[in-house]
């Protein structure tokens, strides 16, 4: 009796980049289940081919398609040097899944240039650098005890991204700053949201700027600059790097 032929298709997937084809091998493996496959890998390429029922095989071809589609955005630059990550992909690879709006705002607090269209995130950032936007903003957001609404808690979780200072220090400064306010025992924004997250990011540089002005060595910047010293209970007054033994009046700058 003559043996029934297995039906089988290949697959080529073409990525030279080592850490897409190390995620795509790994997202392969599991699309392809329980059906019997045979990978080929050279240095640009990975062949695979499927064999089962022609229904099963055509449906795993499909879904490696579409994978390898969304991987390829995710990991190769497009002309303005970024990557897309559609929804699905970021779901695929980073776990647990974060909302988009928060993903998009954190990849922006650690320093990326980052947008949002459709369902998909435009950013500079590339995969590398996706895994630890992801590790932070998982910790952050699990690690707020605010008991608040979740538009309230990723604002805050940004907040605590872009400085590294506590929830508390933060909640207050938008307090104060009337960006957000307290109603029926919660906290809620007093202005529109986008507003709120620019004028949080305002704040917050503020006050970065304004720990620099303590710590800059204005001599090494090549900025004038004065300090004033205390040494046994004397005002001693500093120019470039030596004390100033003239009248002080004389290091004010005039127009």
């Amino acid at each position: 009796m003559k043996q029934k032929k297995i039906y089988s298709k290949k697959f080529s997937f073409k990525l030279p980049d080592t850490e897409a084809k190390k995620i795509f091998l790994d997202g392969a493996t599991k699309l392809i289940g329980e059906h019997e496959s045979i990978f080929e890998s050279s240095f640009d390429k990975i062949t695979i081919d499927v064999r089962g029922d022609k229904l099963g095989v055509d449906n795993t071809i499909n879904k490696l398609r579409s994978f390898e589609k969304r991987l390829s955005r995710a990991t190769i630059e497009d002309n303005f040097g970024n990557y897309s990550y559609e929804h699905s992909i970021l779901a695929e690879l980073f776990s647990p899944p974060l909302q988009l709006k928060y993903f998009s705002r954190s990849i922006q607090a650690m320093g990326f240039q980052s947008k949002i269209i459709k369902d998909t995130i435009i950013s500079s950032a590339t995969i590398d650098d996706m895994r630890k936007v992801h590790k932070k903003a998982s910790q952050v957001i699990n690690n707020l005890l605010i008991k608040e609404n979740k538009p309230i808690r990723y604002f805050i979780a940004v907040a605590v991204i872009t400085t590294d200072i506590d929830s508390d220090t933060l909640v207050t400064m938008a307090l104060n700053s009337s960006i957000l306010h307290i109603a029926n025992g919660l906290l809620e924004f007093k202005i529109n949201q986008e507003r709120a997250y620019l004028q949080m990011d305002d704040l917050i540089h503020e006050m970065d700027k304004g720990f620099k002005l303590i710590s800059i060595d204005h001599d090494k910047e090549n900025e004038f600059g004065m300090k004033e010293l205390f040494q046994g209970g004397k005002i001693v007054f500093i120019k470039d790097g030596d004390e100033y033994e003239g009248d002080p009046l004389d290091l004010i700058e005039k127009d």
